[in-house]
């Protein structure tokens, strides 16, 4: 469990870190172009603008990919940024697939409650994981 925990939280602090780099980036750019009025021919103007539109791009681009990816659609456009609606709504609707609502347990009893579901989940996922560990040691 000590590996899950380490994935979830670098995971995170990298998710921060990117959300944090796209906000002042995005904030850098509105105070680039709001002084841009009295600028256009400053050089810092001429070199910044670029550079932080083509940044800002590359996050776009990432957030995109991970969106189709997430979503499981086999084809997509190169550059296709305007269905991106269009991704997000395959992504939520395979995240519906996958949920579990019911689930029978041990006693051929049903249930609907999620609490119990995901501890019945767990447990069987840890007993799962106990006997790879345990195959994996006897190698």
């Amino acid at each position: 469990m000590e590996l899950r925990g380490f994935s979830i939280a670098y995971a995170k602090r990298k998710a921060s870190k990117q959300r944090s780099r796209e906000k002042d980036l995005q904030n850098q750019l509105n105070a680039l172009l709001a002084n841009s009025q009295n600028s256009r021919n400053n050089p810092h103007f001429l070199h910044e603008l670029p550079k932080l539109q083509v940044e800002l791009n590359k996050i776009m681009e990432h957030k995109i990919k991970g969106t189709i990816l997430r979503s499981k659609v086999r084809w997509h456009e190169k550059g296709e940024k305007n269905s991106t609606r269009y991704f997000l709504n395959l992504e939520n609707r395979a995240a519906c697939k996958k949920k579990v609502t019911k689930l029978l347990l041990e006693d051929s009893t049903e249930t609907n409650d999620p609490d119990l579901t995901l501890k019945k989940q767990e447990e069987f996922f840890s007993k799962i994981q106990t006997m790879v560990f345990s195959l994996i040691a006897q190698i």
